[in-house]
């Protein structure tokens, strides 16, 4: 098994489309929260009626399910596209660098790569998807 080294650190590892997507999803899930702690702070019984309390909180909670579902498929695509172009994607705007070779500049961004640097960075922050395709 590999061990990661002591200085390793997800964040600052992690491709910047990586951390955009992870930080959409930090914003989404803190802001659920925090309507549900504001909901448990006001007392919607006398606000609203028991009966529309009972309606408003059943309809807070389905929406869970449904928020995580919207959070995280466009990180699963993401990793779905990134193994579909053999790991050859920006790292900043997701831009697929499959015709291009060596020391380029990214056709989207600007962004200066190196392909075999940009794959290497991928299969290294995704090895479960680079042992599955070996």
């Amino acid at each position: 098994m590999n061990q990661k080294p002591s200085s390793y650190s997800w964040w600052r590892d992690a491709p910047p489309l990586v951390r955009r997507h992870y930080r959409r999803c930090v914003v989404i899930s803190v802001a659920m929260c925090g309507v549900g702690m504001a909901l448990s702070l006001i007392d919607l019984v006398e606000l609203i009626g028991p009966r529309w309390t009972k309606v408003f909180a059943g309809v807070w909670i389905l929406s869970m399910p449904v928020l995580l579902y919207v959070v995280l498929k466009p990180y699963k695509r993401l990793m779905k596209r990134i193994e579909a172009v053999d790991y050859k994607l920006c790292t900043e705007c997701g831009y697929q660098l499959t015709g291009l070779s060596g020391q380029t500049d990214c056709p989207e961004c600007g962004t200066a790569c190196d392909i075999e640097e940009v794959e290497a960075m991928w299969r290294a922050f995704r090895p479960k998807i680079a042992a599955r395709r070996q």
